[in-house]
């Protein structure tokens, strides 16, 4: 079978040289690849290592649309990961551990461990490579049957701007219609009562001429993955067109900037 990846080549080589290195926990990991949302169940993530299409790339613009392709011969490396109370999870830059109740704060993975970021991972059982040759999306939510591992250490790198603005823009979803893209980081919970009443003010930009799409991304569950970003929270950035065009830690602000600036109309 021709594999795009073989782990002696090329490019891939290099790959398996830096996967060999020790990470910050002092051990090798087994698999380093890219965080992606994939629907997976609570206390799991996915991790995209590389694909006979763009390589290691992954395009985020999968995520968003409604277009799925359908392929021919398409391979991929890819592995699910399950996290339980004895597996640690660290920034890779500091080494300092993310601590987490398990019962409570798996239900939040979701929110810190798809956002797109670099992670290595070490697992508890003897790992062996697995191209899935089985799969004919490129999209991580059609990805079923792929290998499944528990997690002794998850190595996790920061988010960037770049990253949260590719993995929250809006493509083709919405076809011709603007949207325009709100993601917020707050120090209240993701789950809070005032988070619902913050949408229903945004509801009120929503037609069939224009969108206005609000995502709580960060709260008190994972702001440590954001503090590296933001000197103060609340803070709110607005995306349109896969480009940030405002920021602020004013909510008040970001009604003022989509009524005035934007010139948006509310139903």
């Amino acid at each position: 079978m021709k594999r795009l990846f073989a782990y002696i080549t090329g490019a891939a080589a290099i790959m398996l040289a830096s996967a060999c290195s020790e990470d910050a926990s002092g051990s090798e990991p087994d698999f380093s690849g890219n965080l992606l949302n994939a629907y997976q169940i609570t206390g799991m993530a996915t991790v995209f290592i590389e694909d006979n299409v763009s390589g290691t790339d992954f395009d985020p613009d999968i995520l968003r649309s409604r277009h799925d392709e359908v392929l021919d011969d398409y391979e991929l490396e890819a592995y699910r990961i399950t996290f339980d109370d004895e597996t640690t999870i660290i920034f890779a830059d500091t080494g300092e551990e993310i601590t987490y109740d398990t019962e409570e704060e798996r239900m939040y993975t979701p929110y810190f461990l798809s956002l797109g970021q670099e992670v290595s991972v070490k697992v508890r059982e003897d790992f062996e490579p697995v191209i899935s040759t089985h799969l004919s999306s490129r999209s991580p939510y059609e990805w079923s049957l792929i290998p499944i591992y528990t997690a002794e250490t998850i190595e996790v790198g920061n988010v960037s701007i770049d990253t949260l603005i590719s993995m929250y823009s809006f493509t083709d979803y919405y076809d011709h219609t603007p949207v325009i893209q709100v993601l917020s980081f707050m120090d209240d919970s993701l789950y809070s009562e005032d988070r619902q009443h913050i949408h229903e003010k945004f509801y009120d930009y929503f037609s069939q001429d224009q969108h206005v799409v609000y995502s709580q991304v960060g709260g008190e569950e994972n702001l440590m993955f954001f503090d590296h970003l933001f000197d103060e929270f609340p803070h709110y950035l607005v995306l349109e067109d896969e480009e940030l065009i405002y920021e602020t830690g004013d909510l008040d602000d970001i009604f003022r900037f989509l009524d005035d600036d934007l010139g948006l109309e509310k139903n």
